[in-house]
């Protein structure tokens, strides 16, 4: 788990920061909250199985009844629940790119689904 969560964290973190190199100005402090939102939610994801279960060897050995540990469904409910805002965000953030072009509006289309394959590549990723 711990290397799929951080995956999913480089990935988006990587079409995030080519956003952010292009994107004009106004939707950059929109790519700052999500890149600080997948950090966060990925390292969380990525260790959380050092932290979900009082005393950790709970985790892997059902012999142990003492001690307790958290709610897993919960856990995965929000982890899914962020993955997809955030490749919400990613799939919508090239049209802010694509709308101040001055180009025709078919080359407009072909250049927002070329932007947004890394979006979608990212939600299948996921």
């Amino acid at each position: 788990m711990t290397f799929y969560y951080l995956s999913i964290m480089f990935s988006k973190l990587s079409i995030l920061i080519l956003f952010l190199r292009y994107l004009p100005e106004k939707p950059k402090m929109v790519i700052y909250i999500t890149i600080v939102e997948v950090v966060l939610y990925s390292l969380i994801g990525s260790f959380e199985w050092l932290f979900a279960c009082r005393p950790v060897e709970k985790f892997w050995d059902l012999t142990i009844t003492g001690g307790s540990c958290i709610d897993i469904l919960k856990f995965n409910i929000f982890s899914g629940a962020m993955n997809a805002i955030t490749d919400a965000i990613i799939l919508v953030l090239p049209a802010f790119v694509v709308r101040k072009m001055h180009l025709p509006t078919w080359e407009k289309l072909g250049v927002g689904i070329i932007l947004m394959t890394g979006g979608l590549c990212d939600l299948a990723q996921t």
